[in-house]
């Protein structure tokens, strides 16, 4: 059977990038997800297991996530730390109702979002501190 893995992935910008008519500063006032901020570290987080490992980056699920927002499911999130600093948070979204409601979500809070290819459903925010991106992407596993 297959299925369609759609990602989230909100991590902290290196660069600035100039996109129009988006409300960005939205994206990075709130500078995290739900009430944790980027760069706080992990002993910050409670309830949370290891699920990867590499060099300076750890990767972990909390135990009690709420995966939903507003009416759309999340699959599971992830919290990447990088030197023992939150700097990424994936957000795996499985099923199109779900993804698009998602990605609604996003373009109400921060505008449209750029998309440098048509045919990619791909999109990208970026702010002066938080860098955000909406991807879509069939897996069949």
């Amino acid at each position: 059977m297959e299925k369609i893995k759609y990602t989230l992935v909100m991590i902290i910008g290196m660069m600035v990038i100039t996109v129009n008519c988006q409300n960005i500063k939205k994206l990075d006032d709130k500078n995290g997800f739900r009430n944790i901020k980027f760069e706080c570290p992990k002993d910050s987080l409670k309830n949370i297991k290891l699920v990867e490992q590499s060099a300076d980056t750890e990767y972990f699920i909390k135990t009690d996530e709420i995966l939903i927002i507003g009416e759309y499911k999340i699959k599971q999130i992830t919290y990447g730390f990088y030197k023992n600093k939150l700097c990424y948070i994936i957000l795996d979204i499985e099923g199109y109702s779900n993804s698009k409601g998602i990605l609604a979500v996003m373009q109400e809070l921060y505008g449209e979002g750029y998309k440098d290819n048509k045919y990619i459903e791909k999109y990208t925010w970026s702010g002066e501190k938080v860098f955000a991106v909406y991807k879509e992407n069939s897996i069949t596993y």
